[in-house]
């Protein structure tokens, strides 16, 4: 027993200052637990909210500050029992921190969904905001699988996950047909005439997972007023890039060659 507990006990300044700064970073830890209960408390006003989401901010800067600084310190400064004890209390902080963000954030993403489902029933929101929403949601969807990914996101964000799209890139298909065919028809010895005709078809591009918008009318013809609401100005949803499309682009050509000294 004596001799664990000695071998635990800095015996250098280096090991010192090595375990201040994790009792350090312990308490600024603790800083971030209280102002997140803050955060989580929705009936206290808002400028305190406000003022604990900034200290939260310098604080989550402090600490990671001090971890760097403690790991540093561990790894060059430390060595035995103590660092090893260090290391776990560092590695267990570390844990604990993703787990209470990620908690966090699945509470915002709780928050986001609600905000749409409320615009959603009332059918009336101004336009843009669903895009906001869904950045919002993609951003911490990123930032959650930073952190550790599902397993420490509990069991609400798969719902969660079906509200808003979580990537970037949709697949998209489309191709082009193009045809042409020549006639040539030679009417004296000097006079060559030439008909053709091609026709070329692009199709309307469709994405697979239905992703397009679109206004709902001409665009000098729909409301461009702050209020008005995005389901009546634009169409979300859609399989198809565009409602009118040319199906066929039809190309006649005439050509004609005259020798006036007459054919080879």
């Amino acid at each position: 027993m004596v001799e664990t507990r000695s071998a635990l006990t800095p015996t250098t300044a280096e090991e010192r200052q090595a375990m201040a700064t994790v009792t350090a970073t312990r308490g600024v830890y603790g800083e971030i637990e209280a102002l997140a209960e803050i955060l989580r408390e929705t009936w206290r006003p808002q400028p305190q909210r406000v003022d604990a989401k900034h200290a939260l901010l310098h604080a989550s800067e402090r600490l990671c500050n001090l971890m760097s600084l403690a790991l540093y310190q561990l790894d060059n400064n430390t060595q035995g029992p103590l660092r090893d004890r260090l290391k776990a209390e560092l590695d267990d902080l570390r844990n604990r921190l993703m787990t209470m963000s990620a908690r966090l954030m699945v509470e915002k993403l709780e928050k986001i969904d609600k905000r749409a489902e409320e615009v959603l029933r009332d059918r009336d929101y101004p336009i843009g905001l669903a895009g906001k929403l869904d950045i919002a949601f993609a951003n911490l969807m990123s930032n959650l699988k930073v952190l550790g990914g599902p397993e420490r996101l509990g069991d609400k964000i798969p719902e969660l996950v079906q509200r808003f799209p979580t990537k970037q890139v949709q697949p998209m298909a489309l191709y082009e047909l193009g045809i042409y065919g020549t006639e040539e028809w030679r009417a004296t010895a000097k006079l060559k005439l030439t008909g053709s005709l091609r026709f070329d078809h692009n199709s309307n591009p469709v994405c697979q997972t239905n992703c397009f918008a679109r206004l709902n009318g001409d665009f000098l013809g729909v409301d461009h007023s702050v209020d008005a609401p995005y389901n009546a100005t634009i169409q979300t949803g859609l399989n198809r890039a565009l409602a009118n499309y040319t199906n066929v682009s039809w190309q006649p050509r005439i050509g004609f060659a005259w020798s006036p000294f007459g054919s080879d």
